[in-house]
């Protein structure tokens, strides 16, 4: 016999999950989460072309398995699920609320390596009932029960918030930034570490002041940039953080899309040795409509960009965000249209927090130990 015992209750933005999609998800061309469970509150439109989830997967609507997709964990697809080719594995259990169709039927195997449950059939694409393609028990017409459905987290910008959490907050506002120009070089350029080539933008005191590593380099406390301007980082900045470091940027919510863009090997490391976190973050505004398309996201990021460890970081946007052509970090993931593709790659790092965020989850950690039965 053992005994559990409360030792914490620890506050976490998505309730253990790396990514929370407030819509629907496709995962493609070599995707991974390592180590990290994915949420998605709409359909799996598609996981394929060798996409890979070391976790488990939570599905409000269809789940689409395809071309090579792996997911290590469960799977729960509350709105059917469909196994389109014979190359997708999954290695837990599937609880499919509706039903369960495979493409190709007993070829090359199981490709569900442990059970299946589920609420209506379990069939191939003709309705013809099968389990050959399920290694232990296929369950029809059973009760399935899903977990429960993480609360939407919302960021809202409050600077009295993050002063108290001990940040030093750098601004830079411009008043009616749908016509202001914010500047006439919104950009941060370079190249590898100090000096750095031309950069002389309204970024440039932050970042790179005369050609040198700027305050997030040589921060002693933790720093938020908050800004109704664009930002564009790219052409191979280093960009090195001596502590935690936040950009808060509301130019999406005037219209300007994207308003943060990192690209062409934007990189960020630790000064120090140290891990910090890096938080990005477009705040939630109550009755926006989201702009559709991939290039009409909040946040953009591609071309090997990378924030190495031991840095952590956060994306955050009520609306769209983009990650392609070998982009990777440790971190959390939040967005209701992600575009996820060419070889993204994120580890989970489960337990990161912001000044500003409601709808935490309380996670209780346990110590378990035998019961000493002598006693």
């Amino acid at each position: 016999q053992v005994i559990d015992e409360v030792v914490s209750i620890t506050p976490q933005i998505l309730g253990g999950y790396a990514i929370y999609s407030g819509g629907n998800l496709m995962l493609t061309n070599s995707d991974e989460v390592l180590a990290g469970s994915v949420f998605v509150n709409g359909s799996l439109n598609s996981c394929n072309s060798s996409a890979q989830i070391q976790g488990n997967v939570v599905v409000t609507g269809q789940a689409v398995l395809t071309n090579g997709c792996t997911i290590t964990g469960n799977l729960w697809a509350e709105g059917g699920a469909s196994v389109t080719t014979a190359s997708p594995t999954l290695d837990g259990n599937a609880y499919v609320t509706g039903n369960l169709t495979f493409s190709n039927p007993g070829y090359p195997g199981p490709q569900f390596h442990q059970n299946a449950y589920v609420t209506g059939s379990i069939s191939d694409t003709s309705g013809n009932s099968i389990s050959t393609n399920i290694a232990g028990q296929a369950v029809a017409n059973t009760t399935v029960n899903n977990p429960p459905t993480p609360p939407t987290p919302i960021f809202t910008w409050n600077p009295t918030q993050w002063t108290q959490a001990g940040y030093q907050i750098v601004q830079y506002v411009v008043p009616n930034p749908t016509t202001s120009a914010c500047g006439s070089y919104y950009g941060v350029a370079g190249t590898g570490l100090p000096p750095y080539p031309q950069t002389s933008g309204v970024y440039t005191a932050l970042f790179y002041p005369n050609g040198q590593g700027g305050p997030i380099s040589k921060a002693t406390n933790p720093l938020v940039l908050y800004t109704n301007c664009p930002i564009d980082l790219y052409s191979n900045p280093d960009l090195q953080l001596a502590h935690d470091f936040a950009i808060v940027d509301t130019a999406c919510l005037n219209g300007t899309n994207p308003c943060i863009i990192f690209n062409n090997q934007t990189t960020f490391t630790s000064a120090n040795g140290q891990a910090h976190q890096l938080s990005v973050m477009v705040p939630w505004e109550a009755g926006r409509t989201c702009p559709t398309g991939q290039s009409s996201v909040d946040i953009q990021v591609n071309n090997a960009t990378t924030v190495q460890p031991p840095l952590v970081a956060l994306f955050y946007t009520q609306c769209g965000a983009s990650f392609t052509n070998n982009t990777s970090f440790s971190g959390e993931l939040v967005g209701s249209q992600l575009y996820l593709s060419s070889d993204f790659q994120l580890t989970a790092h489960p337990d990161m927090l912001v000044p500003g965020i409601a709808n935490q989850i309380n996670m209780q950690v346990l110590t378990r130990y035998p019961m000493n039965e002598a006693a």
